[in-house]
């Protein structure tokens, strides 16, 4: 944890460093996991990793396509053209990224799409603490909603459950996070309290 909040070690390092410490544990310590069981719980890991990594490789040839095609910008231009209200600019932001929250990563989202929209963010007098929140709170969000999201699958995974049954079960988690997003969106104090109170 001091390796994680010290800045020294990444969180995939971290999560690397605890399989291996658990597999030593239980392996050396205890003796709970004899070695075929260790390569049974190797082949299990594998195949995991392979369902959630096809979705990725998927979603990373779309992120190909949408870059070549200038999404971003067009997308940029085409909020901006219907409107110069800040709250409606924001709003339809955090729909835009909803949806491409359910089939892209959030790195993407962020390092690739959010930059773009910016200066059209500033042009109509969004606050960038707000864009920031909204746009991580909205991609959140994608990554859980039907039928594509990403996490539905890898919790489907872990949890040896059918995607429909974790769907029915997120359905309550995803209807508060679109309220708060929501909130945040129509009420911009709620994000920039904190920031003014310490900045000024």
């Amino acid at each position: 944890m001091v390796r994680l909040t010290g800045g020294i070690a990444t969180v995939t390092e971290v999560g690397a460093e605890a399989a291996i410490f658990g597999i030593l544990v239980s392996v050396v310590l205890y003796r709970e996991l004899s070695l075929p069981g260790l390569w049974l719980s190797f082949k299990r890991a594998t195949v995991d990793a392979c369902k959630v990594l096809l979705i990725i490789s998927v979603a990373g040839l779309f992120v190909w396509i949408i870059a070549n095609m200038g999404f971003a910008r067009v997308l940029s231009g085409w909020i901006a053209g219907l409107t110069t209200n800040p709250t409606t600019v924001l709003f339809l932001v955090a729909i835009s990224l909803l949806m491409l929250g359910t089939i892209l990563e959030p790195v993407v989202i962020l390092v690739v799409l959010v930059p773009m929209i910016i200066p059209m963010a500033q042009d109509v007098g969004i606050n960038l603490v707000q864009l920031g929140l909204v746009s991580v709170l909205a991609t959140l969000i994608g990554l859980i909603t039907p039928p594509v999201g990403f996490l539905i699958y890898l919790s489907s995974v872990q949890a040896e459950a059918p995607a429909h049954k974790v769907i029915v079960e997120l359905l309550p988690f995803i209807a508060a996070l679109v309220l708060l997003l929501l909130a945040l969106i129509l009420f911009p104090g709620l994000t920039l309290w904190l920031p003014t109170a310490l900045m000024g």
